[in-house]
């Protein structure tokens, strides 16, 4: 009796870790996620609209990399670190904002999945 419950044990256990191995992002979908956090870091004169309010896209990089590193376990792909970690803000959902040099303002995820194309249509970083 004790050795099912220990197999059974060993069978759950296995499942989560088995489960959560699938859920990993790959390396090439890593290095997309690496170029459009570089992206957003070498973005010096726009700004980053978050709740209402503007920030250095310093800030911006801080705040995506917190968020991804968090959901980082459960990401299997740039689209899912965009809409997870650069979209908007978990607390109000409000969307987040870029707001470039000559005043335009974009959603972010429109924006990075705009970017995120066309990596992938170019198979190159283009960042």
């Amino acid at each position: 009796m004790k050795l099912l419950s220990i197999c059974k044990s060993f069978a759950v256990v296995s499942l989560f870790l088995v489960h959560g191995l699938a859920l990993a992002l790959d390396s090439s979908e890593e290095q997309k996620v690496d170029a459009l956090i570089a992206l957003v870091s070498n973005l010096k004169q726009e700004k980053f609209i978050r709740n209402g309010k503007e920030y250095d896209t310093a800030k911006a990089v801080e705040l995506i990399k917190y968020k991804y590193n968090k959901e980082k376990p459960s990401l299997t792909t740039a689209i899912d670190f965009i809409e997870k970690c650069a979209a908007k803000s978990n607390t109000t959902g409000m969307p987040y904002q870029i707001k470039f040099s000559d005043g335009k303002v974009k959603n972010s995820e429109e924006f990075l999945k705009e970017k995120l194309g066309e990596m992938e249509r170019t198979g190159k970083n283009p960042f």
